[in-house]
């Protein structure tokens, strides 16, 4: 085992005679970061020294289950365990993927995948954030969102398009057999003054 800084000689031994090696020392370790079972540890590149393994930290991030192919997908996470900083983020598709500005704001970090970004045909992708610790081990977290080729749900009526359950965006076309605001009108007998009417709906929306 060989310590300090510097150069020194070794002389190494073998059936053809001695070599010397001249060896130079680092002041520091060399490490590199491991991940193992859901630990991270140290290692050093140079003589195999590790650190104790350290538990990854658990940070939860927050993004919408589905979007629609209109609809930007922003991903955030507001408190931080303790020593833990952010380290930008990330959106990946099956044949395409990049990072992404994720900026803090009143103790929310938060992170935006533009919908012109989306891969065209894609059912799912994948949206995170890094972080760092305390001794600069980083990690991400990431979340699948589903991806929608078009709008869903809601119900058109005579007045007003249906309404997107996912992004809330009016869609498609009225539907004038579909009447929001029926009032039921009973049959009135005529009189010598007014006129008599049969029993019928009346919609006061598409009139």
């Amino acid at each position: 085992t060989l310590t300090g800084s510097g150069e020194c000689t070794v002389t190494v031994e073998t059936q053809n005679g001695s070599h010397i090696i001249k060896v130079k020392l680092r002041g520091e370790h060399a490490y590199q970061f491991i991940t193992e079972n859901g630990t991270y540890y140290k290692k050093c590149s140079a003589c195999g020294h590790t650190t104790s393994p350290q538990a990854i930290p658990s940070v939860e991030i927050t993004a919408p289950e589905r979007v629609c192919a209109g609809q930007d997908c922003v991903v955030t996470v507001g408190t931080l365990p303790s020593g833990v900083t952010v380290d930008g983020g990330f959106y990946e598709f099956e044949l395409m993927g990049s990072e992404i500005d994720v900026n803090e704001e009143n103790g929310v970090w938060s992170g935006t995948v533009s919908h012109e970004w989306y891969q065209p045909g894609a059912d799912t992708f994948d949206v995170g954030i890094g972080f760092k610790t305390a001794d600069g081990y980083f990690f991400t977290v990431k979340k699948t969102v589903k991806a929608l080729a078009q709008h869903t749900g809601g119900t058109a009526t005579c007045t007003e398009k249906a309404k997107c359950e996912v992004c809330g965006e009016s869609y498609g076309e009225l539907d004038p057999n579909n009447h929001a605001n029926l009032k039921y009108i009973d049959a009135k007998a005529a009189t010598k003054t007014a006129e008599g009417n049969i029993e019928y709906w009346y919609c006061s929306g598409c009139k």
